[in-house]
């Protein structure tokens, strides 16, 4: 044990019990100093979200639907927590964040459809790409056309339409 005298060990300790303290306290200001720059200044502006929403889907051969979106990349799917949806006016809406500080949102979509019991899975495509600028945001009450694909081979007529509104 050291000889020392106890009343120096009691003044060790309250200098290094404030030392931690001017520590945590520089610590703190570099983390506000450092987000403060990150953001470029005082003035953070704030990233719109944007949204698309599937406000209806309508087929002339099909009773269920899988539907995928695709946007800048990213694929969705409609209905997100079921695996079918029944086609029909009363088709519930869904709504997907849309990926942020884009200028622009290619937009496609393709589908799966079956009806109801042991039924084979059909697609449903198109090669069209629209692309919407975050300028012209809202679009609302936009339609998408799909075509029945069957191997190599996709038909000429329609099958799919589908409402959408981007936000």
């Amino acid at each position: 044990m050291s000889s020392g005298n106890p009343e120096s060990h009691v003044k060790v300790a309250k200098i290094s019990a404030i030392q931690g303290i001017v520590v945590a306290l520089i610590t703190a200001v570099a983390g506000v100093a450092a987000g403060y720059i990150a953001r470029g200044g005082g003035e953070a502006s704030p990233i719109k979200q944007h949204w698309i929403e599937i406000n209806s889907i309508e087929s002339n051969n099909s009773t269920l639907v899988r539907l995928v979106i695709t946007i800048n990349g990213i694929n969705y799917s409609y209905p997100s927590k079921a695996v079918w949806a029944e086609i029909g006016p009363s088709m519930s809406k869904e709504r997907f964040p849309l990926p942020q500080e884009s200028e622009n949102y290619r937009v496609s979509f393709s589908a799966f459809l079956s009806e109801r019991g042991p039924a084979p899975t059909l697609r449903a495509e198109s090669q069209e790409v629209k692309e919407i600028s975050v300028g012209k945001l809202p679009q609302k009450d936009q339609v998408y056309y799909l075509y029945p694909v069957e191997g190599s081979y996709r038909a000429a007529v329609k099958d799919v339409v589908i409402g959408y509104s981007i936000e």
